[in-house]
């Protein structure tokens, strides 16, 4: 098994970072004219990414965290999802290397945004789903989704 290296990941993430931008772009656009939508418009309170939270604002995950999630499932696998160790998980695997949230504005109001996006890729709008969980931790209730256009 070969661990991969933060040059590496950069040079990844440098080379395909206008794909994820776009990608970003596309489903920001998407997500935002639902949220001004008939259905929509009172469910949803804002939508904001990675960039808009983070200091620096950059929109892309750190190269080091990705490196760090690769090499974690190379070496130890999910135990949270019960999978065994991948020696060859690609970098381009990681779900996470954007980020979009939305903001319900009420804990029911997550079931409009989840039914949205499931619509979406069950017309083959322009989503595809690869995996989806609720979270409901401390007070915290989400439904996180791993998508690609």
């Amino acid at each position: 098994m070969r661990l991969i290296t933060s040059g590496e990941v950069s040079e990844f993430i440098n080379t395909n970072a206008w794909r994820y931008l776009g990608a970003l772009r596309i489903l920001k656009e998407k997500l935002t004219a639902f949220r001004f939508s008939e259905k929509g418009r009172n469910s949803i309170y804002s939508i904001y990414s990675r960039g808009q939270r983070q200091p620096g604002g950059d929109e892309l995950k750190e190269a080091r965290k990705v490196k760090d999630k690769v090499n974690k499932i190379r070496t130890k696998g999910n135990p949270a999802k019960g999978l065994p160790p991948d020696p060859t998980f690609p970098v381009q695997h990681v779900g996470d290397i954007i980020a979009l949230t939305m903001v319900c504005v009420y804990p029911l109001d997550i079931e409009t945004a989840k039914s949205f996006i499931f619509e979406q890729e069950q017309q083959h709008k322009f989503l595809k789903i690869y995996e989806h969980e609720p979270k409901d931790e401390g007070g915290y209730r989400a439904y996180h989704f791993v998508a690609g256009l």
